[in-house]
């Protein structure tokens, strides 16, 4: 049977994305990949001086094995305290297909046997 994956979407404010790679990595994922964006959303803006400010926002990509999902999840609402208000979120898509993950398998399967 294949292994099933997830993608972890963690979206925090800008400065915060090496905190939620350092909470996923003493997880057990391998990393992640980082975008920069920003917030759109009412809550969001800031007036200052009659200007509109979007605050800057990171989403923090990781792929990791549909088992550990949850583990990781609560690890990084732990770490980033994602349930006090305005520091974040994070949320699992389950990936259907995926291509190029050896790296993945094989770094998984080397923590396995430790």
């Amino acid at each position: 049977m294949r292994e099933k994956f997830s993608l972890i979407v963690t979206i925090v404010n800008n400065g915060f994305s090496d905190y939620v790679i350092d909470s996923t990595r003493r997880s057990g994922a391998s990393g992640g990949t980082v975008l920069k964006g920003r917030g759109t959303g009412d809550l969001e803006m800031e007036n200052f001086l009659g200007i509109v400010i979007h605050p800057e926002k990171e989403l923090v990509l990781t792929v990791v094995k549909e088992k550990e999902k949850d583990k990781i999840i609560k690890a990084i609402a732990d770490d980033l305290s994602l349930d006090a208000e305005h520091r974040g979120f994070c949320f699992s898509i389950p990936i259907n297909n995926i291509a190029g993950v050896a790296h993945l398998i094989s770094y998984v399967e080397k923590k396995e046997e430790k």
